[in-house]
């Protein structure tokens, strides 16, 4: 075995001198706590740190004792609180094999393929793209150049596929659409195994009655999508605490603020503005990229110079 891989520069002191076999994991090795790890029973900043390391993970940098994380110090941490974190172990790990990034063993920077025409590497959402991409959550808008059209309004049709894959993982496939759940969602609609599948788990009932519509090219709201995230993680029967006025234009009497505000107390939201959330926006693809990624917890793809 190595005794320290890219981007550790050394072996650690104790592995130099001989005390600790290589059989060791090597300096420099990037692990990431597994996205299957349940960190819901953690307080909310200790929940934060678990979403970091199945974000970014950890790399490596010492031997010698039970792993831990080291922070900067800082009055706000808690070390009692930290010590709730114990029980993790390195069986809730996985290894991240970053060998693909690197374009110099003697330097740290890195250079992550583009995969999208359309979403250059310092788009404000180039981290989370790509993270639905590597999880098989989306394939784009457009082949040659492949293009995420990152711009672009999601449309409820869009939206069915990105939250199924969200559920199952990126290699579900749903059981075949009968053309006959909804009137505007035939047989011959490219999206029918989805939407008519997001409607067999109850995360939707449609847009319309009598007769039953799912309007697949109409886009989604900032406010319909805290529900549909929530009813995609939590199940059709969650009904979210009842609000309490966390954002100005999203009032505690809104039909949509119980489940706004749970999407904000989950961290998977922080509003539009200061104290805002602009329930009535529409969300671009490149937004819902953000949304499935925290809501689901999936592993992201770290951004170039980080």
């Amino acid at each position: 075995a190595d005794a320290y891989i890219w981007p550790a520069r050394h072996p650690s002191p104790d592995m130099t001198a001989g005390q600790y076999s290589l059989t060791l994991p090597p300096m420099g090795a990037r692990f990431r706590l597994k996205a299957t790890f349940d960190g819901s029973g953690y307080p909310p900043e200790l929940r934060v740190i678990i979403r970091a390391m199945k974000y970014y993970g950890l790399v490596l940098t010492d031997h010698g004792s039970d792993w831990y994380v080291s922070g900067v110090p800082d009055p706000r941490w808690d070390n009692a609180m930290l010590q709730l974190m114990n029980n993790i172990t390195g069986n809730d790990f996985e290894v991240v094999d970053t060998t693909g990034l690197m374009i110099d063993p003697n330097s740290g920077q890195v250079d992550p393929p583009g995969t999208f025409a359309d979403v250059p590497t310092d788009h404000w959402a180039w981290p989370w793209i790509e993270s639905v991409y590597a999880a098989g959550i989306t394939g784009g808008c457009h082949p040659n150049p492949l293009r995420y059209c990152p711009g672009a309004d999601i449309t409820r049709g869009q939206m069915a596929v990105f939250l199924e894959r969200g559920i199952h993982g990126g290699s579900y496939i749903p059981p075949p659409g009968t053309g006959s759940v909804f009137a505007d969602v035939p047989l011959t609609h490219p999206f029918v195994d989805w939407i008519e599948q997001l409607y067999a788990e109850g995360v939707t009932g449609g847009c319309e009655t009598n007769p039953l519509k799912f309007c697949p090219f109409a886009p989604v709201t900032r406010s319909q999508m805290a529900v549909f995230l929530l009813r995609a993680e939590h199940g059709s029967t969650y009904t979210p605490p009842p609000a309490s006025g966390i954002f100005t234009d999203v009032p505690p009497g809104d039909p949509f603020a119980p489940w706004v505000e749970q999407l904000y107390n989950e961290g998977i939201t922080s509003g539009c503005g200061p104290s805002t959330f602009c329930p009535n926006r529409v969300v671009t693809r490149a937004q819902m990229a953000v949304f499935i990624v925290r809501t689901f917890q999936l592993p992201i793809v770290t951004a170039p110079g980080n």
